[in-house]
């Protein structure tokens, strides 16, 4: 069966937060410097008993993020596609630490959040996230 019939069937949704970025020594946490939208649309995907096709809202974002003191966090209310664009991070999802490399790919699931750090001498980086949302989803 593949991926968008899985999550036609299942009814994921993605929320990904963003606001101002908190400047090194600040309290709180850092979000991302940049949140661009690069691609937003719907998706008609047909069912294999001939009901209504699914309907599904597709966006493509770009994150820039920048090394501080305070974590970056990014919440995803269902399932989420990362690609790392450039540069290092490590990400913390679900108590599980992972350093990520330029072109990895990695997904969060429902319900989870995923905190990102920078390594030693690295200072910037770029991600590009996938999102479906279902259309009327709550």
């Amino acid at each position: 069966m593949n991926t968008m019939l899985k999550m036609a069937r299942t009814g994921l949704a993605v929320l990904l937060s963003s606001s101002a970025f908190a400047a090194p020594g600040e309290k709180g946490p850092a979000e991302p410097v940049g949140n661009v939208l690069r691609f937003s649309g719907t998706a008609n995907v047909p069912s294999q008993t001939g009901t209504k096709p699914a309907q599904f809202k597709l966006e493509i974002r770009n994150f820039s993020l920048v090394s501080s003191a305070e974590t970056v966090r990014l919440a995803a209310e269902g399932f989420t596609v990362f690609q790392l664009r450039s540069g290092k991070i490590d990400t913390l999802i679900s108590g599980k630490k992972e350093r990520r490399s330029a072109g990895n790919f990695w997904t969060v699931a429902a319900g989870e959040s995923m905190t990102v750090t920078f390594p030693p001498r690295s200072e910037a980086a770029q991600l590009q996230t996938i999102t479906v949302v279902p259309v009327g989803a709550p």
